[in-house]
């Protein structure tokens, strides 16, 4: 690998450390339309991501422009990585309808952990905290292993927060409509 690809590579790198800390290696694997396998090779320094057409298709993928692995200080870069991931509100309907549906049942985050993730760890109950609450990304094995921890059906949650979605969109555009 050249001085300037390997320099560039390690910024990408660092981007996906970044963004697998935000959601999960699983989720930043199917965003970039690999197997897990193939960043935990990346992660390990065992392998490099291809040409550097697939590289800007990468990039794109996680919605970073070339320009800003390239241009800015290693001091910029590292401070201001880019939070990518910002929640639909039918994923923020669905967090809504999980975090709920605990409550009404009693579930806490330390029994949900057990449950689903085989460990009530600190870090773990954090992470399903942030799911519950919407700031961490469900991918759908999580989500399922939440429902059936919570035990709500996955169709259900998935109904409600198509429920709360349409009504709220529906709620905004009625009071344009009124506005125009």
């Amino acid at each position: 690998m050249d001085n300037q690809f390997d320099y560039i590579w390690k910024r990408f790198l660092t981007l996906l450390e970044s963004e697998i800390s935000r959601t999960s290696q699983a989720d930043v694997a199917r965003r970039l339309g690999v197997n897990r396998g193939q960043v935990s090779k990346w992660l390990s320094g065992l392998q490099v991501g291809g040409n550097l057409k697939t590289f800007v298709a990468h990039l794109e993928s996680l919605g970073v422009p070339l320009s800003y692995i390239v241009n800015s200080s290693s001091e910029e870069f590292t401070q201001s990585l880019p939070n990518q991931w910002v929640p639909s509100e039918f994923e923020k309907n669905i967090a809504h309808t999980l975090n709920s549906g605990a409550k009404v049942l009693g579930k806490k985050t330390k029994d949900i952990c057990a449950q689903a993730f085989k460990s009530s760890s600190a870090e773990i109950e954090k992470h399903v905290e942030a799911m519950l609450k919407g700031k961490k990304r469900i991918d759908i094995e999580d989500f399922y292993k939440l429902c059936n921890a919570i035990r709500l059906s996955p169709e259900d949650v998935l109904n409600r927060a198509a429920e709360l979605t349409y009504e709220r969109t529906a709620g905004v555009e009625d009071s344009s409509r009124r506005t125009a």
